[in-house]
Parts: C-alpha cells; structure tokens; sequence
C-alpha cells in the first residue's frame, strides 16, 4: 500500500455518490478522502464547504460512512486527521465511521468561522481570499498567482 500525507486542500463542490446495489453495506462519500486504511496516508490542514450525498438502496450503510472529511478511518492507534474542518450542513460529521477507538477531532464551522481561518489553522499553504475566487474561504497561496484567476 502507499503512504504519504494528503495536506493542504480543499474541496468546494458537492460530492455525490449513488449506489443501487442493495448488497454495499459500506459505500464511502466524503469531502476530502473517502477512506483511510491502516497503514494510508495522514490527512492534515484541508476543509471542506459543500454537500456530501449519499444515495444507495441499503439503508443500514446509508448514513454509516458519509461525512464532509473522511467516510472511514481504519486501523489507526491515534487519529491519522489534523486541523480539518467543515461546513455546518454539508453531512452530519467530519469521520463516517471509525474501526477503533480514536476521537473524531475534525471542527465543524459556520460560513462565518471558515471564512476567518487563517495559516495558524490551517497551515503556512494558505491565504485569505483577498482576490475574490473562493466565496471568502481561504485559498492555497499559489492561487494569488495564478494566471488562470
């Protein structure tokens, strides 16, 4: 399995997954990464502002592991997730589901609040949108440059 880190990222557009089969008892639908496994990659200073969708015929997997950051975190002594936030009324939770006993520790914030996250939160990558590209949430720092803004 590869290992690395997932940091430093965003995701503003609604994520959707629609599964028939009524045998799924585990589909994923998150924000950021649909699932960590035990020996995957730490996820650290990223948000997430729009809906997760989850619509399947198995209605005991329905909920389980959707949710704005990660929909499944496995095998983890301590939590793998660090200065991750999200949008109140984009899921119900920041982790779906969780094989042991670690803490979900993902923030849920209103527009206001991650509208006013800063580098201290979330990492020396980010900005606030002072061009006008994201809504007011803040953006990669390379963003200010780019020529495709």
């Amino acid at each position: 399995m590869l290992s690395g880190i997932v940091s430093s990222c965003y995701n503003t557009g609604t994520i959707k997954l629609v599964s028939n089969n009524l045998t799924d008892v585990c589909p994923v639908s998150a924000g950021i990464v649909g699932q960590i496994g035990e020996k995957a990659s730490p996820l650290k200073n990223c948000y997430n502002v729009r809906e997760i969708i989850l619509e399947t015929g198995n209605e005991e997997g329905k909920e389980r592991r959707r949710a704005s950051i990660t929909g499944y975190i496995g095998d983890y002594e301590q939590n793998p997730t660090s200065n991750c936030y999200w949008l109140t009324g984009t899921a119900d939770k920041g982790i779906g589901e969780i094989k042991k006993e670690v803490t979900d520790n993902t923030e849920e914030k209103s527009v206001e609040e991650l509208r006013k996250l800063t580098e201290n939160e979330l990492g020396e990558a980010f900005t606030a949108d002072t061009i006008g590209i994201n809504n007011g949430y803040p953006i990669l720092k390379w963003q200010l440059e780019s020529k495709y803004y």
